[in-house]
């Protein structure tokens, strides 16, 4: 797993691109863009030692206007990682225990960068959202943490199943309850990078956004950073994950987002 050892060794952050499939399903692309000038994301795509049907998608955006924003997303996805491949393989058919115990890591991990980077100073100085998703026996678990989305494709139709935890997100709306034209405007508001939470903050297992969805709900599962979401169209997004071959989906969906600017259709 190119990309599980990349990610321990800290080379992934060290590259201008990435990019990475284990087992003809699981597949990820990072790229700096142009105008960062180092990179803040972490990716990881991993399967259980046990069991290769037990597989945990992680993307990891380290907050641009914080610093070391790249180590709370490093240090992030490397601990979920060091935990996925030490948890017992029988977790796979308990989707709800597996999921509190990953709230519990989850918070753990927030908590550890809290108490070194931000606490002596009392701001928010390193941070960094997250999406994970679990694949399980019949069930996805789904946790995140600030803006990264988690998107579904099923029969050519794409469906947000996480809600924005950032100031410009309609207030008391559910994901299905927001239309494409919104989430579209929200890519325009001066406003929208600003997160409400993130890892790296002084947070509880409890407070971690989580759902479950059914493993045959979905023909395939995105996870983005808004480097992709911020610059390409619902429509785009839609058109790209259902019609590219899986294997091509990720690179065409970043290659895309680094070519252009989001322009109102």
């Amino acid at each position: 797993n190119k990309c599980l050892s990349e990610v321990l060794s800290g080379a992934q952050l060290k590259n201008q691109r990435n990019e990475y499939g284990l087992d003809g399903t699981l597949f990820a692309t990072q790229d700096i863009g142009r105008r960062r000038k180092n990179q803040e994301d972490s990716v990881l795509i991993l399967t259980h030692p046990e069991n290769p049907s037990f597989k945990l998608l992680t993307v990891s955006d380290g907050m641009g206007g914080a610093e070391l924003g790249e180590v709370a997303s490093q240090y992030t996805v490397q601990e979920l990682a060091k935990w996925f491949n030490s948890i017992s393989p029988d977790l796979y058919y308990y989707p709800m225990e597996l999921q509190k115990i990953l709230n519990n890591k989850i918070a753990q991990i927030s908590q550890n960068i809290y108490k070194t980077y931000n606490e002596p100073y009392n701001e928010i100085r390193t941070g960094t959202t997250l999406a994970t998703a679990i694949v399980t026996e019949n069930t996805t678990v789904i946790s995140y943490v600030g803006d990264s989305r988690v998107y579904s494709i099923d029969k050519g139709r794409l469906r947000l199943l996480s809600r924005d935890q950032s100031r410009v997100w309609p207030i008391g709306k559910k994901p299905n309850e927001v239309s494409t034209k919104e989430l579209d405007d929200l890519r325009f508001n001066r406003y929208n990078n600003e997160i409400l939470r993130c890892i790296g903050d002084d947070i509880e297992a409890r407070q971690i956004q989580t759902l479950t969805t059914p493993n045959n709900s979905y023909d395939r599962l995105l996870l983005f950073s808004d480097g992709v979401t911020d610059l390409l169209s619902q429509e785009r997004i839609r058109i790209i994950s259902s019609q590219a071959p899986k294997e091509l989906v990720t690179k065409m969906l970043v290659d895309e987002a680094i070519s252009i600017d989001a322009i109102r259709a």
